[in-house]
């Protein structure tokens, strides 16, 4: 059994945010169930992180694998979900990030430990008077080519509250068009995760959509159902650099 340590997040939710204006708050319960984290964080597993990669892109990524791996990827993971984990900044792990602002989505740019810059498109739904983050949908390109067609891919991946019922999984709604889901991978002090591959038919379906709905189950509150708007976010995907291979 292998154990992978993480920082704290003892002022991970202290972090200043704006409620969504396409979250419908009526279809969320009033209360999370959100982290008290004490000392360092564990991931518990038999394998060994980059044994966990499977040969169908659609299950985990590389990109996802890398966050996995080192305090500095663990870091990167609670900025992404506009977090700031305990002692991260004072480490250097974390490198100021910069914004921009396209209708509902935006998107986020940082560079790495190796100084290359990575980007992805998000949308960040809060709710409540405590502003708290109840679905983060971010899309990213893979670092490498992951289904080999000559082309880098981009995924979509989702932090979700810890509290999560991991094996519902989750599903996303295009327009009630384009439905697909995935189950969950993993959780960290931050949230719990997953992505998926974003096909031609997935991505078209998002570009061109009005709406999309993310589902899925907080325990002891029952489904979760976090409608989002789309509009901006062909541009935001259109921001995003491609990495180089």
């Amino acid at each position: 059994m292998g154990t992978f340590r993480f920082p704290a997040c003892d002022r991970a939710w202290t972090r200043p945010a704006k409620l969504s204006k396409s979250i419908d708050s009526s279809k969320i319960p009033d209360a999370f169930f959100m982290p008290k984290c004490e000392g360092t964080a564990q991931y518990r597993s038999r394998l060994r992180p980059e044994e966990l990669l499977y040969s169908n892109p659609e299950r985990i990524s590389v990109m996802l694998l890398r966050r996995l791996l080192s305090g500095v990827a663990a870091a990167a993971f609670f900025a992404g979900a506009g977090l700031v984990p305990a002692g991260a900044q004072d480490a250097g792990a974390q490198s100021e990030a910069t914004t921009r602002n396209f209708g509902t989505w935006s998107t986020r740019c940082e560079k790495n430990a190796e100084g290359a810059e990575q980007c992805h498109a998000f949308v960040d739904v809060r709710i409540g008077e405590n502003k708290q983050s109840i679905a983060y949908i971010g899309i990213g390109y893979s670092p490498k080519d992951t289904d080999e067609d000559g082309k880098q891919d981009l995924f979509m991946f989702a932090i979700t509250p810890l509290g999560t019922f991991l094996p519902a999984g989750i599903g996303w709604n295009v327009d009630d068009k384009e439905k697909f889901s995935q189950q969950f991978l993993y959780c960290l002090p931050g949230g719990c995760q997953t992505e998926i591959l974003l096909t031609k038919e997935r991505l078209d379906a998002i570009k061109n959509g009005t709406e999309m709905k993310i589902a899925f189950r907080l325990v002891g509150k029952g489904d979760v159902n976090v409608p989002m708007k789309l509009d901006g976010v062909s541009k935001a995907i259109a921001a995003i650099p491609m990495p180089k291979s």
